[in-house]
This record gives structure tokens, sequence and C-alpha cells, in this order.
């Protein structure tokens, strides 16, 4: 099962690289949107984690990111929401890597914008194996002796 920690630090990793291609120096703050706002700075949120039995062998996951963007102006952020939209479509339109793992999001990334913040929402949506804690021997080898 792929952990949610992981996902974030991926999630934070391909996000920190996107904006060093697109030379924005925005850090990725650690902390709830309740804190203090930094300017610039980006904050993720993960949340509506789930995970449902799919097949016997198969769990569906699916998780919400959020992406805050505080552009360096809380009363000019018209351009630098632009770049920063740029840099993040490009890098989280289609999949994002979790170590080896790759869980795609089909709708891509929607921006929308509230009180000068740019928020970026991509829904995830994957199937994982779910780990089995059978270990009997499976029914093809079972050997039956019948005595009449």
């Amino acid at each position: 099962m792929i952990g949610i920690t992981d996902i974030y630090v991926a999630l934070r990793e391909t996000v920190e690289q996107a904006c060093a291609d697109a030379d924005i120096t925005a850090p990725v703050i650690a902390g709830d949107l309740t804190e203090p706002i930094v300017r610039p700075s980006i904050k993720i949120e993960l949340s509506n984690d789930q995970a449902n039995r799919d097949t016997t062998h198969m769990d569906a996951r699916a998780l919400t990111a959020r992406i805050y963007y505080f552009a360096p102006d809380s009363h000019k952020w018209r351009n630098a929401h632009y770049a920063m939209q740029d840099a993040l479509r490009g890098a989280l339109h289609d999949s994002l890597m979790v170590g080896t793992f790759e869980i795609y999001s089909e709708d891509g990334i929607d921006f929308d914008q509230t009180d000068g913040v740019l928020i970026g929402t991509i829904q995830y949506d994957w199937l994982e194996e779910h780990p089995s804690h059978d270990d009997n021997d499976p029914m093809g080898d079972l050997s039956v002796t019948i005595n009449t």
C-alpha cells in the first residue's frame, strides 16, 4: 500500500522541481492553512483519502491534492498565478511518480483563484495490490485419497 506520506513527499518534490524549472522562487511550507501566510510560498494539502476493496487482491484508492500558491504580492498576483499555472500544469497534468509507482489523474489539474490565492486541485485514482495473508497451498495442489 502506498503511504500518504510517500504521496506528499513525491508531490512536494515534483512541485519544487516545477518551480525551479520555471524560475519561480516559492518554498513549499509544511503546515496547515491556519498558520500565518508567508509570501511567496506554497502549501500542499491531501484530503479525501479513500481505500475500497475492488477485488480479492486489489484496492481502489482515491485522493484529492490541493496546492495553494501565495504570490509575492497579494494585490498584484495575476502574472505570478499565470506563471505558476504553466509550471504546475506541465508537471502534474497526467500523473505523479511515487517511488516506482505511477498514480494518474484522469481529469488533470484544475485551477481556481480565491482572495488572491491560486488553488490547484488534482484528483488521483489508482488500483494497488491488496496484501494477502493467505499462506495456504493453492487448491490446484490439493491431493485427495479416497478409500472405498
